[in-house]
């Protein structure tokens, strides 16, 4: 790591002097941001890096804060809570701030500045109400301090990032250090215009690159990479080498990206890929991707490492320069960071063909869609990945016909309500390995694969509300889409039928906790898996404690869920919900689980 970037422990941090100039607003941050930051900590595994703090390094020695002041102010409130007394920092504008902090190091929590004593008091509160061992957490705990290049301009560069609202993130340091260990000049351009191509998650890769690359590395239909360059190559030199001969037309405009011109705000930075459009008559489609591009970065990591385990670390973005350094420190960097960033082209473009996205320009917040870019006589066009009319020039038209493609954007739908946070999406891991190795896809292949990878996460011994996991209600109700469901021959569910994937991560009882009436469950009775549906928050609330009789008066928010539209079914011929009801349903739900998890065993 160079003098420039420093990975600091917090315990450390403060043995400089800090000085927040001028320019800086006041501080802040309130008690969701304060509780947040020391959530964070103390629930973190390992080393925890807590983000970036951009400084400038005077001649006295003191450190000039640019970025980062608010979190670094809140660090200094919680040493002083913890005992910790280092040296100050010191406001610029702001003497009464340094009053106040003179007080609470002398103990003097009435220290007159309203924004740093309710800080101080937030953070005494959140720590006398919990358990804790911060002395020794804070000791795993590391921030990165970058210090700007000597003669920068820092009020031009203050005002562009509060101009632009951007930070120097992570990704953008790992861009500069993979680059910088490439030795060729052509090297870095190729592998600045493949990094900038991929950056932009919510636009499809073969849109940010220059047309002549295009043209040069996917079929003439643009619906694959050319044979040289489908699968992770033995030797990734050979590989290389042609790819350079496709890029030969790389227009000089593509540059390195270093830390010093992000800091600088050179605001070509991350606008490389976006003076490559509408250079032809490729459309671009504003789509909403699932993840970001510092999680995708994480991802394209765990398919080349092809570690069967889930290992929560890997897919932890605060960990991105941990789990990217195997490449730009190794002994063979040069050849590691090559064979990466080759990597996380193939991977962003079958990433951008088989993984769904949120259309932006549809107000339904549940539609997805799952499309590919195809060239034909006419122009290009945007299609659905799988088609019954494949080559016919019809798909545009045809396309919402077919059922196939229709249950695999479901299933990747349940996927992505069921596990939120992109840390647990190991799914698209999976998914990204069997794609690179594999190149006749079907979209039957694809279903398997994801329905193997959900049963395969399905405990039938948690079954009891407080410890049933999501995934049961949210692949139940994908398998009640998938085959239907009917009682005593009448059809409740149709098969492959209309049905919207929300975000639901509320578990309903049926029949209510706190009923009106004095007919009240037993606690197994009412926390049995017969009794829960899961639904959106917002249909919780407005369903409460209402009689199940009352909830089936609002049919939108029974349909959100299969299940509980089977619930409904039972009583809408005026019958009472009661226990043995709900005994018979878990008993038919588990059933349908079961016999899933035994065909799939059965097939692998």
């Amino acid at each position: 790591m160079s003098e420039d970037i420093e990975l600091i422990n917090i315990n450390s941090i403060f043995k400089d002097e800090y000085i927040i100039p001028i320019y800086q607003r006041k501080y802040a941050w309130e008690n969701k941001e304060i509780e947040q930051l020391l959530e964070d900590i103390i629930n973190a595994k390992g080393n925890y890096y807590l983000g970036t703090l951009i400084t400038n390094k005077q001649e006295s020695g003191k450190y000039e804060v640019i970025d980062g002041q608010q979190r670094l102010t809140t660090l200094y409130l919680l040493m002083l809570n913890l005992g910790k007394n280092d040296k100050p920092i010191q406001f610029e504008a702001r003497k009464n701030y340094d009053k106040a902090l003179k007080s609470l190091r002398d103990n003097n929590v009435e220290c007159g500045t309203v924004e740093l004593k309710n800080g101080y008091e937030c953070i005494e509160r959140y720590l006398h109400n919990i358990e804790h061992n911060l002395n020794t957490k804070l000791s795993e705990v590391f921030i990165l301090r970058v210090q700007v290049p000597k003669n920068t301009d820092l009020n031009n560069y203050f005002e562009v990032m509060n101009t632009r609202g951007e930070q120097l993130e992570l990704h953008h340091i790992a861009k500069a250090r993979m680059i910088s260990k490439l030795t060729n000049d052509s090297d870095k351009k190729i592998a600045a215009a493949i990094w900038d191509a991929c950056a932009d998650m919510d636009s499809y890769m073969i849109v940010n690159l220059k047309k002549s690359i295009r043209d040069n590395i996917f079929e003439n239909d643009l619906s694959n990479f050319i044979n040289d360059f489908k699968k992770i190559p033995e030797n990734i030199k050979d590989t290389w080498d042609m790819l350079s001969d496709k890029f030969k037309e790389i227009d000089s405009v593509i540059n390195e990206t270093s830390i010093n011109e992000i800091i600088n705000g050179n605001e070509n930075y991350d606008e490389n890929s976006k003076q490559n459009k509408n250079e032809d008559d490729i459309p671009d489609y504003k789509l909403s991707s699932i993840i970001s591009f510092q999680y995708f970065l994480l991802y394209v990591n765990a398919v080349l490492l092809n570690n069967n385990e889930e290992q929560t670390n890997l897919y932890d973005d605060r960990k991105l320069l941990d789990n990217l350094e195997r490449y730009y420190e190794s002994e063979d960097s040069e050849y590691k960071v090559k064979e990466f960033i080759y990597t996380m082209m193939q991977c962003r473009f079958l990433f951008d063909k088989y993984i769904i996205k949120r259309d932006t320009q549809d107000s339904d917040e549940t539609k997805v869609i799952l499309r590919k870019y195809k060239k034909y006589k006419s122009g290009i066009q945007l299609i659905n990945t799988f088609s019954k009319k494949e080559g016919t020039g019809e798909e545009e038209n045809d396309d919402e016909n077919d059922t196939a493609q229709d249950s695999l954007i479901i299933l990747e739908s349940t996927l992505r309500i069921t596990y939120t946070s992109p840390r647990n999406m190991q799914w698209i891991t999976e998914l990204l390995k069997y794609l690179m190795k594999n190149e006749k896809i079907t979209v039957g292949n694809l279903i398997e694969l994801l329905e193997n990878y959900c049963i395969n996460r399905i405990n039938l011994d948690k079954l009891s509300y407080g410890n049933i996991e999501r995934i049961v209600f949210t692949y139940l109700d994908y398998l009640l889409y998938r085959d239907g469901y009917a009682i005593n021959g009448k059809e409740i569910i149709k098969k492959e039928g209309d049905y919207k994937v929300y975000f639901r991560n509320s578990v309903e009882h049926f029949y209510p906790r706190n009923p009106d009436s004095d007919n009240k469950w037993s606690d197994d009775e009412l926390n049995s898996f017969g009794n829960l549906a899961l639904i959106t928050p917002s249909a919780n609330s407005k369903f409460s404690n209402l009689d199940p009789k009352a909830k089936i008066v609002n049919m939108k928010n029974i349909e959100q869920s299969p299940k509980l539209k089977i619930m409904a079914s039972y009583i809408k011929n005026g019958e009472d919900w009661i226990p043995d009801m709900a005994k018979e349903h878990e008993k038919e739900m588990c059933k349908i689980l079961k016999n899933e998890k035994n065909r799939k065993n059965n097939l692998i």
